[in-house]
Formats: structure tokens, sequence, C-alpha cells
């Protein structure tokens, strides 16, 4: 059977919004495969793709780093988003 699909490998750094430095990188990987006849547009898929990332990305975002050190600050800034907890 021959599939298509799309696949969406984002790249999210942590960043220290006090210093600017970076605390951590974070890449990730969503794919998505649909039947050869199934007409799925790009921009759907897109969409899928995010609600598949985003709950994965979150969970991240609100554990310590790898590292020893602390946890990230109540206040960061992601990839230009800035998340309060």
């Amino acid at each position: 059977m021959e599939r298509k699909g799309f696949i969406l490998r984002p790249k999210f750094v942590f960043i220290d919004g006090r210093t600017g430095a970076t605390m951590y990188p974070e890449s990730y990987r969503e794919e998505i495969l649909y039947n050869a006849q199934q007409n799925t547009p790009a921009l759907s898929s897109y969409f899928e793709l995010m609600d598949r990332l985003v709950p994965n990305f979150l969970r991240r975002a609100q554990q310590p780093e790898r590292s020893a050190g602390p946890a990230f600050c109540s206040s960061r800034l992601v990839s230009g988003i800035t998340l309060y907890t």
C-alpha cells in the first residue's frame, strides 16, 4: 500500500529571560502518514501534527533541566514566547 505523509521537526530553545543565555535546546519529531488516495491539505496536517506536539512540549517545559542545575525559573522565554507557570 502506497502512503504519503508529513514530518514536523521543530527545535525549541529555552532561554533565560534575565540573562539571555541558552538554558536548554530541545528537538522534537512528529510524523503523520496517509493513504495515497487520501487528499489531505498540508495545512490540515500541520495542525494535526501540532496537536500531537504541543502537549509533549508543554510537559517538557514544566520539567527541570536534565543537568544537575535548578528547574526552569517561573517565567521563561521559549522561542520568543514567554510562558508563565
